[in-house]
């Protein structure tokens, strides 16, 4: 309970410190990501931990990943940020698919109108209906219903080791 409550007391120096490297500009707010994606990965990582207590330190990481740092490099006309410590922090933008919720039937009937009924089995798996979707986004033009789909590209950061 000790080191909870020290994470706790740590957690408003930490958002200080964000906001002064989103002020100082794009490189610096890369540089805290790599801190802050390294810390997110510890985490993730610990076995068996109550994770929950480690939420505004994951709300904090979720902002800068997929909100604060993509609009800084679309500002800037970017895609990616070498860093001189052998990082690259890059814009990737996978595409996330989900059928919206009470919409089963509706979502198997417009998959197989669409040519994707090969999607369904007892379910859908999410990824390969991102990948379904997306197909038919970019090669055919078509867009799932937005009343039974949840649908769209999700832009976020990614660390890559240089």
């Amino acid at each position: 309970m000790k080191h909870v409550r020290e994470i706790e007391k740590l957690m408003p120096k930490l958002q200080r410190e964000i906001n002064q490297a989103v002020k100082s500009g794009t490189t610096p707010t890369a540089r805290a990501f790599v801190v802050m994606h390294r810390m997110r990965d510890a985490v993730r990582s610990g076995e068996g931990k109550d994770k929950s207590i480690f939420k505004p330190f994951m709300d904090m990481y979720e902002t800068l990943n997929k909100v604060t740092l993509p609009n800084m490099l679309e500002v800037d006309g970017v895609t990616n940020v070498p860093l001189a410590e052998g990082f690259r922090v890059q814009m990737a933008s996978p595409f996330y698919a989900s059928v919206k919720k009470d919409q089963q039937a509706a979502a198997y009937e417009w998959l197989k109108a669409n040519g994707l009924g090969d999607l369904i089995k007892d379910t859908v798996n999410s990824s390969s209906l991102a990948a379904g979707l997306k197909g038919l986004l970019e090669d055919k033009n078509i867009e799932a219903p937005a009343e039974i789909f949840t649908a769209d590209y999700v832009p976020a950061m990614s660390v890559v080791k240089t």
